[in-house]
């Protein structure tokens, strides 16, 4: 719970003393992947970049550490994929940080003892076997499901993240109920069809309201939706059509946006170096590359990001952490208590 008190102690520290500081950091560590998801925004079979040393990855997290990061995000690509995937949770870990891993599910049994270093681990998971397998490919609900059993018997929490698209609406109740049986929290986001490899895959602007007014009624009806309601209630209440992501101009009169402060205390690091205010601008804001700027001017250079605000389920929920919104960090709280009890 200490790191978490840091972690939180951090972004009020920065508000108070009004600096920008890359309190939360997401770090690619490969693109390689041994799914290949219908959809993915990494497209990452189709890059030939290569991945960060390991070298390269200490040095970064020394710097991270250097200007006050209290939380490290280990992402992919398929980040177990690496064979110092140890390593570099035991550096993290080392310099005291929090440490999250996202991953497909389908190699965690490999790497349990180190998992259990890992201070929250995402799971994805996109339904039952026929919506999943249309999404993430034949073969693969049986391997996270068999990925999130071993992490339930060897008693290691983790969450989930389904990506709704055309071939799944119906995941939602798949997944709630699937989340009784394992005693998870699970987060749902709209695919975002621009980043998208098969455009085909999106919802239309009609069929996402209707999922998200879903999401909103199960969260307040008690269910366990990871997000905050008020993260999917400002997605209802975009005043554009959502290919439109981002608002970078004025925002339009009686609308009243949940504020961007991921610009102010978060960053993610792409496998190829360059350093995005966040996932959604990842290809939409000219990076700079930290392995030959160096992060500091990296992450100095985010400040001309002109974004003021968009309709990313995931990112407002940090935005309104980091906005000190009481429910919101309640919600959070409420998740991290139940992360940390001992079953």
């Amino acid at each position: 719970m200490k790191k978490y008190f840091l972690y939180f102690w951090a972004i009020l520290k920065a508000r108070i003393l009004k600096k920008r500081v890359p309190i939360f950091v997401v770090i690619c560590v490969t693109n390689r992947c041994n799914l290949r998801c219908a959809y993915c925004y990494e497209e990452v079979y189709d890059r030939q970049e290569g991945e960060f040393t390991k070298e390269a990855i200490f040095s970064l997290i020394d710097q991270l550490t250097d200007m006050g990061t209290r939380y490290v995000s280990i992402n992919g690509g398929e980040a177990l994929l690496r064979s110092d995937f140890k390593d570099i949770v035991d550096k993290v870990k080392s310099n005291g940080l929090l440490c999250h891993l996202s991953t497909n599910g389908t190699l965690v049994s490999k790497h349990l003892e180190t998992l259990r270093e890992v201070d929250s681990i995402a799971i994805s998971i996109d339904g039952d076997q026929l919506s999943n397998d249309r999404n993430r490919g034949e073969g693969s609900y049986n391997k996270i499901i068999e990925g999130m059993k071993s992490l339930k018997q060897a008693g290691i929490k983790f969450h989930t993240h389904t990506v709704i698209t055309k071939n799944n609406k119906g995941a939602i109740e798949e997944i709630l109920d699937m989340a009784q049986q394992y005693n998870f929290q699970a987060q749902f986001s709209p695919l975002r069809i621009e980043d998208s490899l098969d455009k085909s895959l999106g919802l239309n602007d009609t069929e996402m309201k209707e999922v998200v007014e879903r999401l909103l009624k199960y969260k307040k009806g008690g269910r366990p939706v990871f997000f905050s309601a008020k993260a999917y209630d400002n997605f209802l209440k975009w005043p554009y059509p959502y290919h439109q992501l981002t608002i970078s101009k004025d925002v339009p009169a009686g609308y009243h946006p949940i504020r961007c402060n991921i610009k102010r205390f978060a960053c993610h690091i792409e496998a190829n170096g360059l350093v995005y205010p966040c996932i959604v601008l990842v290809n939409r804001f000219k990076a700079l590359n930290f392995l030959d700027a160096g992060f500091k001017k990296a992450w100095d250079h985010l400040a001309e990001n002109d974004c003021k605000a968009c309709h990313n389920i995931c990112c407002n929920d940090q935005n309104l952490i980091y906005d000190i919104n009481i429910n919101s960090i309640l919600n959070a709280v409420k998740i991290v208590r139940k992360r940390l009890k001992k079953e």
